[in-house]
């Protein structure tokens, strides 16, 4: 992509990348658009959610320290200072064991952890983490996480995160309860006579609708802001913008899921 994107900036062709994560694709180069939502744009979601559904709940921020958990936690206390929202900053390497005694209180309190620290490390924290708040039995919080443990860890304990009404942004996620979303899986069973292997076909069928009718109704002009109206039969959100001068742009949306009945089901927000 790195080659692709270095032709792009040349001749000033767009490129959209509908895979990567990394916030760094679109550093000094005004002509990438990164379909998957930013950092900010899942914090946004999540804060969105978590402000609906669990209002007046004590809030904690889960981190470590570490180096690459930085951009999470600088998106969620810039945004919670924007709305005014009260927050509590937990460290886990100091204060896990004191978990019960600081989350302990009348009302169902909001943990969202941003421990990010490889993925055995992410592994072992995440069991712990999970052990620790359930422990707590009569007031299990509400665990939020920016990463998607049900898709990540093989070995997470679903009735856990169901006892902790776990919460996550899954930008792109083909549920089978959305009847937008069954139609596309049908009509793509029909036409290639297989399931869409993970999310990404989702993923694609929403970048050629957006970009090519974005292209019909203005041509040219659509790359000066990057925006059109949603065009029906969209699977996913989609909110562009670009971060910065001179760099490209990024997907500021996501969908909250909640773990419920051991099934994901959308969480509507603000």
């Amino acid at each position: 992509f790195e080659t692709v994107a270095t032709m792009a900036r040349a001749d000033r062709l767009f490129t959209v990348n509908p895979l990567s994560t990394r916030e760094q694709i679109i550093e000094g180069n005004p002509y990438v658009v990164k379909y998957m939502p930013s950092t900010n744009g899942k914090a946004k979601a999540l804060i969105s959610a978590i402000r609906s559904q669990y209002n007046g709940a004590p809030l904690f921020l889960l981190t470590s320290g570490a180096k690459e958990e930085e951009p999470a936690k600088v998106a969620w206390e810039t945004l919670l200072a924007s709305v005014n929202q009260p927050y509590t900053l937990l460290d886990w390497t100091r204060q896990q064991s004191k978990l019960s005694t600081v989350l302990k209180g009348d009302r169902p309190a909001v943990v969202v952890s941003l421990y990010e620290r490889g993925k055995e490390k992410n592994r072992i924290q995440t069991n712990l983490m999970l052990n620790r708040l359930n422990a707590l039995k009569s007031n299990t919080p509400v665990l939020v996480t920016m990463n998607n443990l049900v898709r990540d860890m093989a070995d997470v304990d679903f009735t856990q995160l169901q006892n902790c009404s776990y919460h996550f942004v899954y930008p792109v996620y083909l549920d089978y309860n959305n009847a937008a979303h069954k139609n596309f899986i049908d009509k793509f069973k029909e036409q290639y006579k297989t399931e869409p292997q993970g999310e990404f076909a989702g993923a694609g069928y929403d970048i050629m609708l957006y970009f090519a009718t974005a292209l019909h109704q203005t041509g040219t002009e659509f790359w000066s802001t990057l925006h059109v109206n949603r065009p029906a039969g969209m699977l996913f959100p989609l909110r562009l913008q670009q971060m910065g001068d001179g760099n490209g742009y990024e997907n500021q949306a996501g969908q909250v899921y909640k773990l419920v009945d051991y099934q994901l089901r959308p969480v509507a927000a603000h």
